[in-house]
């Protein structure tokens, strides 16, 4: 170190930058540039001045290479060595891993584990290779509640190797297949999809799911309100490669263990689902005053956009909306719509 020191002090000593000559008017003019937290500076000086300067930074770029070269030849402070950063994998959808994932799983750490979660968990921890779990019912059930405690219930291993992916109606499944192919490159083990019935080529695509990623070791978790499209898909797609988990139905003691409410009048209000009513167990809104089943207005919109809208969707995203028949054009207007509404 004492070369090093005595090699940094000569050249602190010695001036920076280079030397320049310009003819102008057939006149020599002489200047010195240099950079200075990262801007160009530069003066002007006299050909007496450059002649003695040239020397001298000559002999600072000499000893710059010769204590350049005497770092190389020592071991690097634990402190200085410099960690390799990986690049983030580029996905197409929404997805989050690691810190983020916790974060996001961390909001379901405060409610009770619904009935059906050892079933789950049970699916991940088994070593077939070729099925993958659905888990459905209508909304405010439990199901991504249910997703999130899966990650909170895995060893600090387990959920550096999982992934959550949130899917919408503006994603394809093109764009899945992508995402799943970073995954699986990146050792992504457990794989948890949410709303996977929102894309529209799902259905048809199923076994892309179980045939291609569930036989190399992904343990795939698939969630939807979509109960058509999951029993569309299981039918002509997966078949006996599915695990399926209902979340519809809360029985009364479920119910009353998760929410802490005894009331079997209250159960019957709100329709056996979880109401956030005393406790907001998975809808940032479900406090509203226009929750399901505080009125007949809220009780029809719930059943219109619960369970006749995803009828719809499964009926237009089947088998290319064949399933329609005649209905088709009226769905394209919003007619069914209306017409579930009237009714």
């Amino acid at each position: 170190m004492t070369d090093i020191n005595k090699l940094e002090e000569q050249i602190a000593k010695l001036p920076i930058g280079y030397i320049t000559e310009k003819v102008i008017n057939e006149k020599k003019y002489y200047c010195q540039q240099w950079k200075e937290n990262g801007k160009s500076k530069s003066r002007y000086i006299s050909e007496e001045e450059a002649n003695t300067l040239k020397p001298q930074i000559e002999e600072r770029k000499k000893l710059q290479k010769e204590l350049k070269a005497l770092k190389k030849t020592l071991p690097a402070p634990v402190s200085e060595k410099i960690e390799e950063k990986i690049p983030e994998p580029e996905f197409k959808m929404s997805v989050l891993y690691g810190e983020a994932l916790l974060k996001m799983a961390q909001t379901a750490s405060q409610y009770e584990r619904r009935d059906c979660f050892s079933k789950i968990q049970d699916f991940l921890k088994t070593p077939a290779a070729d099925k993958v779990c659905l888990v459905f019912g209508l909304r405010r059930t439990g199901k991504t509640t249910l997703l999130k405690q899966l990650v909170l219930a895995m060893n600090e291993e387990e959920q550096k190797s999982a992934i959550y992916i949130k899917a919408s109606t503006e994603n394809t499944i093109e764009e899945l297949n992508a995402d799943l192919k970073i995954a699986n490159k990146l050792k992504y083990k457990y794989v948890l999809i949410d709303e996977i019935t929102l894309i529209e080529k799902f259905i048809d695509n199923a076994s892309l799911l179980s045939d291609v990623y569930a036989v190399q070791g992904m343990k795939i978790v698939l969630s939807g309100t979509d109960s058509l499209g999951f029993w569309f898909a299981q039918n002509e797609e997966l078949y006996d490669r599915a695990v399926t988990v209902h979340t519809t139905f809360v029985p009364f003691r479920e119910y009353s263990r998760l929410l802490k409410i005894h009331d079997i009048d209250e159960y019957i209000r709100y329709g056996g689902t979880l109401k956030a009513g005393e406790t907001n167990f998975e809808d940032t809104d479900a406090n509203a005053f226009d929750a399901s089943f505080r009125t007949d207005e809220s009780t029809r919109r719930y059943i219109d956009t619960a369970i006749a809208q995803n009828i719809q969707n499964s009926l237009k995203c089947y088998d290319r909306g064949n399933h329609f028949r005649n209905l088709i054009d009226l769905y394209k207007k919003d007619g069914l719509q209306m017409l579930s509404t009237e009714l």
